[in-house]
């Protein structure tokens, strides 16, 4: 064990000194964007199954929409940055992000509302 963590930490040293400073400070940038969405998911669910009455079910669905999308976004990102340079397509992805986030506070209704309200299911559910 004690080999092995050796051997990892010598590997991020000789790393280190191959990768200019600006990739470091890139990959940085990218660990705490991915620490925040990790943290904000789960309240993005209480959020609007609390605060906006969405059914929980339909909640979980624009999280799973938003890491779809997340995916999607960072698969796509290589070729457009190729065509546009990384900086722009960088900054255009963090500003479709920040547009989708600021659209939260607008959602008012799903349209599955109104038939959750009337079946029985919000019963069972709850207890």
């Amino acid at each position: 064990m004690i080999e092995e963590t050796t051997v990892t930490l010598a590997t991020v040293v000789s790393l280190n000194r191959r990768l200019p400073r600006a990739v470091w400070i890139l990959q940085a940038g990218l660990v705490f964007n991915a620490l925040g969405n990790g943290a904000v998911n789960p309240f993005t669910v209480i959020y609007l199954h609390d605060v906006r009455d969405i059914p929980l079910g339909s909640a979980g669905l624009v999280a799973a929409t938003s890491s779809l999308a997340a995916l999607g976004g960072a698969l796509t990102a290589g070729s457009i940055a190729d065509r546009l340079g990384p900086r722009a397509t960088l900054l255009g992805g963090l500003a479709l992000a920040a547009g989708a986030f600021a659209c939260y506070p607008l959602i008012r209704a799903t349209c599955m509302r109104s038939s959750w309200r009337r079946s029985p299911a919000p019963v069972v559910a709850r207890g």
